[in-house]
Parts: structure tokens; C-alpha cells; sequence
């Protein structure tokens, strides 16, 4: 399943992907003291932008965003026991599977 978020940040849209099936790597191994924040973790069900232009193509929107650029951004996403949630069909899915 692919879902598509899409919002305003200083008038521009930003348009992010999530997927169930998204790859989720393994955390970058740093050498040395452990940094005084801990390092900001990649959401887990995020799609790249190659997956998210994809998408776009096979719905024959991609031409909709002929200037796009693709850049990072941050959100907050909540939590339950230390790990980010996923759009809500996303836990239906795996509600299903797992009962």
C-alpha cells in the first residue's frame, strides 16, 4: 500500500510517500563519543523520492511536477514504545496480520 501526504511549508508543497513495504535501514555507525542529541531517525515507512517519482508516473502525475526538486525535511511523527506510527490504514494492515 502507498499513501501520499502532501502540505504547504513557505508556500511550497511538499509531497512525502509511505509504504508499508518501505526498506528500513540500518541506523549509520558513528565512531567516537556518542553526540550530546541523538542523530535524527529516518521514518521508517518513508518512501525515497525515486519510489515517490515512480508513483507519481504510474498514476500519470509526474508531469505535474515538472520543476519539482528533491530536498529532506523533518516532521514529528507520535510514537507508541519508542517507535514512530504509520498512517492509520497502515495499522489496520497489520492489526489483520497479526490477529
Amino acid at each position: 500500500m502507498f499513501i501520499f501526504h502532501a502540505g504547504f511549508l513557505n508556500n511550497r508543497l511538499l509531497l512525502w510517500g509511505e509504504s508499508d513495504d518501505a526498506k528500513q535501514s540500518a541506523p549509520e555507525k558513528r565512531r567516537g563519543r556518542k553526540p550530546l542529541k541523538p542523530p535524527l531517525e529516518r521514518y521508517p515507512y518513508c518512501v525515497g523520492a525515486g519510489i515517490l517519482l515512480a508513483e507519481l508516473e504510474r498514476l500519470e502525475l509526474k508531469s505535474l511536477f515538472k520543476t519539482a526538486e528533491s530536498s529532506k525535511a523533518v516532521f514529528w511523527a507520535p510514537l507508541v514504545e519508542g517507535k514512530p506510527l504509520a498512517s492509520s490504514p497502515f495499522h489496520h494492515r497489520r492489526f489483520a496480520r497479526e490477529n
